[in-house]
């Protein structure tokens, strides 16, 4: 069995960041892996970074210690910040960029996934993304599908984070 370096990102409320860190370090140790937890105050997200030799181990993992603050977890391959989309209220086209590393991550092995999801943190300033977190998901879903990277017989699932 081998081991993959992978990106854990956990939502969860406004102001329970810390604990949230605290459901992912449970996780791990139950795995026996070590991993790096990163949350910061008022974002409603916890990302650790480390190894994962198997998901269902972690599926295992997460009946025997399951997360009490965490919303929401998925793992992934990595982070991935798109340079000049920290722009909040700018109109420039966004949908490119995303294609674009969406198709890297393609040549890296990754996908074709089930559907794609555009999400934001449940904070107050997150909620604020979401009519462009619609807007993105609809125009990202219907070019990945025309171009295969939707394919309706795969489990795995693309999210995009905005924050």
């Amino acid at each position: 069995m081998t081991s993959a370096t992978a990106t854990w990102v956990a939502y969860c409320r406004g102001g329970f960041e810390a604990e949230t860190a605290a459901d992912l370090r449970r996780l791990a140790a139950v795995l026996d892996l070590t991993i790096d937890v990163e949350a910061l105050p008022a974002t409603a997200v916890a990302v650790a970074r480390g190894t994962l030799a198997d998901l269902t181990r972690l599926s295992d993992a997460l009946t025997v210690a399951p997360p009490v603050f965490a919303r929401s977890l998925f793992v992934g391959s990595d982070a991935l910040v798109l340079p000049g989309f920290k722009e909040v209220g700018s109109r420039s086209d966004r949908v490119t960029p995303l294609l674009a590393a969406i198709a890297m991550r393609r040549h890296d092995g990754d996908g074709p996934w089930q559907s794609i999801w555009v999400e934001y943190p449940d904070t107050n300033d997150g909620k604020e993304l979401s009519p462009l977190a619609r807007t993105l998901e609809s125009r990202l879903d219907a070019t990945l599908r025309t171009s295969g990277a939707i394919a309706a017989d795969v489990t795995l699932r693309l999210h995009v984070l905005l924050t």
